[in-house]
């Protein structure tokens, strides 16, 4: 390899100043290539842009695999770079797309130390991509040579390309992901397709969920607003806010109207949530800029996201066309230069619209950019019904955008031509005199109405059927609108959604306020809906409302016909039909009152006749496409209310950045204070099922809206909780408690409301029925006025254990219906039965009569104490020797570094806590009733052990830490009766045996029991508070709820720690619904590229389009024009000139 070759393609980055490229050996026999880079002024330029600029121009073998940022290059004494001083590279992971996610236990862990091994990276998460990190297909080789010298994995190349993540490797490696994933697909989607239309009213393509850009209003909620109020949202600019690249001339002209409708922030965009660079973001066109962030929020707005919803989602988009490249990029080759001209190509053509979408959000359905001019939007909205309805895909995202630079520009006037003189469109008016184009994007959500309505998703409206067609050459000209074509593609429609067109309320039409498209859109309309002399249409005048939000917005082009079909699904789900703006009195070429027709030019209620409400769209383009729309209502099974629920709610949030998480929350708060009617249980839902999970996570339970609101501004501990966590789905340590913890009704909140709960209660009640002599049920849960006697049994180890027994068991199970599953478990004292039990060491039956059994021999011996002490075991033990107490007592838990339990007879510990608290040591009694794990026990040990030996014991198939040993159970302990035997003798080592689980790995630790007591233990063992974390289940109360509170406060401690719950069985028994709530905030930084004026002169010629607007094609940046390329563009601007005056 020529470093010198590498260096010099390096040089021709324009973000690089200077350059050196050595081949390093840190490591013997380990030779790398790695390149160090001196920027120029300016943001320096990512890993990720060096890299793909260098990939463009060498082959893979002399890619450097470190790149390295310096303000300078070291030197030698005679000016030369000193490549002996050049640092050795950081073994740090460079940013990338996705946060880093740690990997899990197992293959994962080593695929990602190999990773890092041959990569030279600190961390490898798991969705990192190989290459992306800086892989080669040299390395790649290597890696799988590893793979087989280390593990015995015969592991092909090609899969380490199809797989280039650890998650997706490791996957695949086990015999899962993508190989068995690809037949069920297929074999799903071919059930899809073979599925029989719908015969009891459920068919259809409803719109669940929509998001949006227009003049004035930047969601659906602002839009109905202005809609309803008969806002006019047109900007009407000063002189003095030319845009660049408008000529004077043109601007200063009377014809020319300073006037149109603008979205805000077009030159701002989240790159880094898209995992874009800012040099490239620059470069990106605008369209595929906001297009992004509406489809991402769409998805959300549903309810939906893209990587769990298992949904295969298609993509259906247009845009106008490119203004930016031309008006603004096409001035500044330096910065395509940065990115290249590749990237530059894609980020700039409408072909990539839909693809850009597709790739951002990995969405595997139909991918089509769709360009059929002024009908683009609802054309993609054709597509993408008929594609869902025939299964092609399970939702669909559909729409448009139309973006012009500069935003501040206007139109030129002609008499009788398209655009309007004064900036304000008048649809149906006589004093119509055109249109102006505006800026604006929508997308909608869709899915099939039977699947929605399962779903429990939000139906704004149902599309009943759609069409298309073109209207030929039966027409004055290419741009004229034809009545024939407009009118045969609504009775297409009409036809396809099986309805009379007398039982349509409402059309919204294209409407672009010209003096002669208007008239021949009425006309067309007429004919449609009177085709059939049967109908009622045939004969009725001015029954259906119609309207055009042209008059509210202006002409936003290609999201024309999306904007109207939102506004359509707005009026059937309000049952209102907002104003036609800027209409006084018909145009005289239109017969209104002879048509079905008439002008609603205000705000209406709409009341439900003999048919369910109906709406229709239409959108014509240049050049003749038409479509058009039928919609009906959402049926009354889409709208049946959700179900009853739990007491207390789970709000999660989470963000890629701090900023945006805070402003979540304030956005979520906000919504809720507004929006008070807010169904919590089903916003709940949807930020549980609906959002993707980002690593700055926050969550705050509450009883009802208020409490969330509140919840929300002060961010209470009791109710909330923030963490930063890059783990997916740690392993989760089950953790039970032992004896001292109980409290009356404890679990009582559970055995309520949670049917599994309450039946595994019940079972285990049943099962104690031959060892105790009362019901279980009556200690627990005592009738009311009996809670004191009740407590006063609690207090027996008799009932005490077998209580705790019972609940613990219940409530494992409970959570691992909702799909927290251990990796293992612990258990402090009788907590280790639990966790045994659990494991299949005993069955249920036999774990029951165990504990009963040792709880009842346990209860028959002479009453003793228990003292906590301050200070190490091994100081207390040498105390215990010191007096002689080593035959009655002993330590019988350890507890934390510096405490411990100490257990003997009464009048011991009496004596031994004076001594202890008269040489400063803290110390305090416990509730108990005998001494336990001291010699005291040693009566029953053996009848115990005879107990044992009567059941069958088994292996473990969920390990579990010994709190005797500290140590991982061994198979023969766990079989030997006499290990249980024992247990109620032997220290409980519960601090060693946290510890044990804390060494090599940082499981979440779940305590399964009431109160907070293990968990409180535990923590006093963490070293690393960021990712070790132990987590309370109940609380010491069941009053006012207060368990509920404490399970969602664990649920949401567990989701924030990573794990992974299953939402779906977690409301297996509720009815929840889908609810539209704030979408993610977006941090928007600018990113746009200033024109160069001097750049744009040398280049300039003479436009041919009054209107000034950009030109329609998009050309590839040159190089800067040499003298004589300037002085053949002026010729040929003299011959422009020449022949236009001529013509």
């Amino acid at each position: 390899i020529e470093l010198g070759e590498i260096e010099t393609v390096l040089a021709e980055h324009p973000a690089v100043r200077e350059n050196a490229v050595t081949a390093r050996e840190d490591r013997p026999g380990d030779v790398r290539l790695a390149a160090y880079v001196v920027p120029r002024p300016g943001p320096p330029p990512s890993v990720t842009a060096l890299r793909d600029f260098l990939r463009e121009r060498l082959p893979d073998y002399m890619m450097p695999s470190h790149f390295v940022t310096l303000e300078r290059l070291p030197v030698t004494p005679n000016g030369k770079v000193d490549r002996r001083a050049l640092p050795a590279p950081e073994r740090r992971r460079p940013e990338l797309e996705q946060n880093y996610v740690a990997p899990r236990a197992g293959m994962e862990t080593t695929l990602a130390q190999l990773w890092g091994e041959l990569l030279q990276m600190d961390r490898v998460g798991a969705r990192d991509n190989f290459f992306e990190l800086g892989g080669t297909s040299l390395l790649a080789l290597e890696a799988v040579a590893e793979l087989k010298r280390r593990h015995g994995l015969d592991v092909p190349i090609v899969r380490l390309f199809q797989c280039p993540t650890i998650s997706a490797l490791a996957a695949r490696l086990a015999g899962a992901g993508e190989a068995d994933g690809f037949d069920q697909r297929i074999e799903a989607w071919a059930r899809r397709r073979r599925r029989t239309p719908d015969t009891d009213g459920m068919d259809g393509v409803a719109i669940i969920g929509m998001a949006m850009r227009f003049p004035d209003a930047e969601n659906a909620e602002q839009l109905w607003a202005n809609l309803c109020a008969g806002r006019e949202s047109i900007t009407f600019f000063r002189p003095e806010d030319k845009g660049p690249g408008i000529p004077d001339e043109l601007w200063n002209d009377p014809n020319y109207s300073r006037a149109r409708g603008i979205i805000r922030d077009i030159d701002k965009f989240d790159a880094a949530f898209f995992g874009i660079s800012p040099h490239e973001a620059e470069v990106m066109d605008p369209h595929q800029r906001v297009f992004l962030e509406l489809c991402w929020a769409a998805l959300e707005d549903a309810g939906y996201d893209s990587e769990s919803c298992g949904a295969r989602i298609g993509v259906y988009a247009g845009m106008l066309n490119n203004s930016y490249f031309p008006m603004n990029l096409s001035t500044r080759p330096d910065l395509v230069q940065l990115v290249g001209e590749f990237p530059a190509m894609y980020g700039n053509e409408k072909d990539h619209i839909a693809l850009r979408v597709c790739h951002k959000l990995n969405l595997r359905g139909p991918g089509l950019s769709i360009h059929t001019a002024c009908s683009t939007s609802l054309v993609t909205v054709d597509a993408a019904f008929h594609d869902v309805v025939e299964g092609r895909c399970d939702m669909a995202l559909a729409g448009g955008i139309a973006i012009t630079a500069p935003q501040n520009s206007g139109h030129y006037h002609e008499e009788g031509g398209v655009f309007c003189r004064d900036g304000h469109c008048r649809p149906f008016d006589a004093d119509a005199a055109g249109t102006m184009f505006s800026d604006g994007a929508g997308v909608v959500v869709m899915k099939r109405l039977r699947d929605a309505i399962a779903d429990g998703d939000t139906v704004w409206a149902v599309i009943k059927g759609s069409a298309v067609n073109n209207d030929g050459a039966q027409k004055v000209s290419y741009l004229a609108p034809s009545v024939e074509g407009q009118a045969e593609v609504i009775a297409m429609a009409q036809a396809e959604a099986g309805v009379d067109p007398a039982s349509i309320g409402f059309v919204e039409a294209h409407g672009t306020g010209t003096l002669l498209g208007d008239p021949i859109e009425i006309e067309g309309l007429t004919l449609a809906f009177r085709r059939k002399a049967d109908s009622a249409a045939s004969s009725r005048n001015q029954y259906c409302a119609i309207g055009s939000i042209k008059g509210n917005l202006g002409h936003p082009t290609i999201a024309a016909g999306v904007a109207g079909l939102i506004k359509a699904a707005m009026a059937l789900r309000y049952a209102k039909i907002p104003p036609s703006i800027n209409f006084r009195r018909p145009n005289p070429r239109i017969d209104f009152a002879n048509s079905p027709f008439y002008v609603c030019s205000r705000l209406i209620d709409w009341p439900r006749g003999a048919t369910p409400r109906r709406a229709a769209v239409s959108s014509f383009g240049f050049g003749g496409t038409n479509a058009h729309a039928v919609l009906e209502e959402a049926p009354p099974q889409a709208l049946a209310p959700s179900g009853p629920s739990r007491a207390w709610q789970l709000l999660p949030l989470s963000a890629k950045t701090a900023a945006a998480l805070e402003r979540a929350t304030t956005n979520l708060r906000e919504f809720l204070r507004a929006h008070p009617e807010t169904n919590l249980a089903d916003a709940a839902y949807t930020l549980q099922t609906g959002r993707r999970r980002f690593a700055h996570r926050r969550f705050v339970v509450a009883e009802d809206v208020d409490g969330a609101v509140a919840a929300l501004e002060t961010l209470d501990g009791t109710v909330s909780a923030s963490r930063f966590s890059e783990a997916l789905n740690p392993g989760v340590v089950f953790m039970f408690p032992g004896q001292g913890s109980q409290y009356v009704n404890m679990g009582l909140n559970l055995y309520r409301d949670e049917p599994l709960f309450k039946a595994t209660v019940d079972r285990c009640a049943e099962l104690a029925r031959p060892d105790m002599d009362r019901d279980l049920r009556e200690v627990l849960y005592p009738a009311a006025g009996r809670e004191e006697e009740a407590a006063a049994l609690l207090k027996q180890t008799r009932f005490t254990q077998p209580a705790l027994f019972t609940i613990e068991f219940a409530l494992a199970q409970l959570w691992m219906s909702w799909g927290v599953r251990p990796v293992a478990t612990v258990g402090h004292s009788l907590g280790e039965f639990v966790g045994a039990c659990l494991g299949g060491v005993f069955s249920l039956e036999d774990a029951i009569h165990l504990v009963a059994a040792r709880a009842r021999l346990m209860q028959e011996l002479p009453a003793g104490a228990m003292l906590s002490v301050r200070l190490p075991a091994a100081e207390v033990e040498q105390r215990l020797q010191d007096r002689g107490l080593m035959e009655t007592c002993s330590i019988a838990a350890i507890n934390g570094p510096a405490l411990c339990v100490v257990s003997g007879p009464i009048a011991a510990m009496g004596e031994l806590q004076k001594a202890l608290e008269n040489d400063g040591a803290m110390c305090r009694p416990l509730h108990t009733s005998h001494a336990f794990h001291s010699p005291m026990m040693a009566p029953v040990v053996e009848p115990v052990a005879q107990i044992a030996r009567g059941i069958k014991l088994s292996a473990p198939r969920l390990p579990f830490v010994s709190t005797v040993t500290a140590r991982w159970i061994a198979d023969e302990q766990a079989l030997d009766p006499m290990y249980w035997a024992l247990h109620l003798r032997r220290c409980v080592r519960f601090a060693e045996a946290v510890q044990e689980l804390w060494r090599e790995s940082s499981p979440v630790l779940l305590e399964i029991g009431p109160r907070a007591t293990a968990t409180t233990l535990a923590m006093q063992q963490a070293t690393d508070l960021a990712r070790q974390i132990a987590i309370p289940s109940l609380s010491d109360t069941a009053e006012g709820g207060a368990e509920w509170k404490a399970m969602m406060r664990a649920a949401g401690q567990l989701w924030a720690a990573g794990v992974s719950l299953d939402w779906r069985e977690f409301y297996a028994l509720q009815r929840r619904r889908k609810v539209s709530l704030p979408t993610y905030a977006f941090e928007r930084t600018r990113y746009w590229a200033e024109r160069d004026e001097a750049m744009a002169n040398r280049r300039a010629t003479l436009s041919s389009e009054p209107c000034g607007a950009a030109p329609a094609i998009v050309t590839t940046p040159s190089a800067t024009p040499s003298p004589d390329a300037d002085a053949t563009a002026g010729r040929r601007a003299a011959i422009v000139a020449a022949l236009t005056k001529m013509l």
